[in-house]
């Protein structure tokens, strides 16, 4: 195994090279490894022909970087960088006569040489320094990754960069010029409001409601409570993603008396039906009322977060409230192709206006529009940056 290593190293050097010394530095280096064991031990001897096959190869790259810039003939350089005593082996250029990026280059093999005999010598602090380095790299390659899709692509759905939040500016609830931290997870639009906004504005290309729920799944094995949400139609027009099988929420579901209906996310589906693709149409019943299954998301699709499992059309109930004071919605809509964001925000501040003539007491409330990539990142934009700015310093100090 020992020669077959010595071989593969001595191709670093010149073919003539190798031809006349090749024997004679394995004999010297083979010979002082068995004068290591014999007095040092084991490791030593390890130590000894890893630095040596080491310098075999540095010095070989060296020799041929140096004909390749003289354009002269090979040099011979082996014995005093062993410092055997060999004879016949001319003397290597030391590290200091070269000039340019031939000296530079052996200041540089010179100083890895010492650096990896210097940690050879010392196993276990070079145990515990690789061990901390690999951890620092690894818990920064997480964190980048994770601020990488949180903060830089966080949105996987259609043409993302149209897609707005729709908020009631109400000073009461959200003072009069609120941060995109705070409306991120603030649900208070009235669905009477909603239904405004969506019949009177001109930019929107869709428009659609949510609202965060839970629901207790029974009559398939154990009952489940899991995370979910109510929505109107709109919501799946909006984002642009299809349902990988069945189809999503239609205006149809939306109408009052219209049976609920419910749509599952890929991890659901995969874990309590077994992912058949027979399950459209079959009922389910969410906290004691029974559900027709009409879809299954894509596996990476989801929304508001990845904690839903489930999206469900709103009861009755819902749909014909009429009370304006406080609201339970999110509203997501995306603007038309032809809209930028400051005209959309002057379009639905005309809307307002309009929605106060015949509401009087919403005088002093109106509409504010966000991006919706910076409300997913609001919450999180800040933990995440000092995260990333903490393992930083680990790692620096590693």
């Amino acid at each position: 195994m020992r020669r077959q290593l010595y071989r593969a190293c001595l191709i670093a050097c010149p073919r003539d090279f190798r031809a006349a010394y090749g024997d004679e530095i394995a004999s010297v280096i083979w010979s002082r490894c068995r004068q290591e064991r014999d007095h040092s031990g084991l490791w030593r001897s390890i130590t000894y022909a890893s630095g040596a096959l080491f310098d075999l190869v540095a010095t070989g790259l060296r020799i041929r970087l140096r004909t390749w810039r003289a354009g002269t003939g090979r040099r011979r350089g082996m014995a005093r960088l062993y410092g055997r005593g060999t004879s016949g082996l001319a003397p290597a250029p030391g590290p200091g006569d070269g000039k340019g990026v031939a000296g530079l280059y052996d200041r540089t093999m010179q100083d890895l040489r010492y650096a990896i005999r210097a940690l050879l010598r010392r196993p276990l602090f070079t145990t515990v320094a690789v061990t901390t380095l690999a951890l620092g790299i690894g818990a920064n390659t997480l964190i980048f990754s994770i601020a990488h899709a949180v903060l830089v692509n966080p949105l996987p759905y259609s043409e993302p960069e149209r897609l707005v939040g729709v908020y009631r500016r109400d000073p009461r609830v959200t003072g009069a010029d609120p941060s995109a931290s705070q409306l991120a997870g603030l649900y208070a639009v009235p669905f009477e409001v909603f239904l405004d906004w969506k019949e009177m504005s001109p930019v929107f290309a869709d428009i659609g409601a949510y609202a965060g729920t839970s629901l207790t799944l029974t009559g398939q094995d154990e009952p489940e409570i899991m995370a979910g949400a109510q929505t109107t139609s709109g919501v799946f027009s909006t984002l642009g993603t299809r349902p990988l099988i069945g189809r999503p929420l239609l205006p149809r579901d939306d109408r009052v008396g219209a049976p609920a209906v419910t749509v599952l996310s890929f991890g659901l589906w995969q874990r309590r039906f077994g992912s058949d693709r027979e399950i459209i149409d079959e009922q389910i019943s969410l906290d004691g009322i029974q559900h027709t299954i009409i879809g299954v998301m894509p596996h990476d699709f989801y929304f508001p977060d990845s904690g839903q499992q489930l999206w469900v059309s709103f009861d009755d109930e819902r749909k014909q409230d009429t009370f304006r004071a406080g609201g339970y919605l999110q509203v997501i809509a995306r603007l038309r192709p032809d809209v930028p964001l400051e005209r959309a925000r002057s379009e639905m501040d005309a809307v307002g206006v309009r929605i106060a003539e015949v509401h009087p007491d919403e005088k002093d409330m109106g509409v504010i529009l966000l991006p919706r990539m910076e409300l997913v990142v609001a919450q999180s934009r800040a933990a995440l940056l000092v995260f990333v700015g903490a393992v930083g310093i680990v790692l620096l100090i590693a």
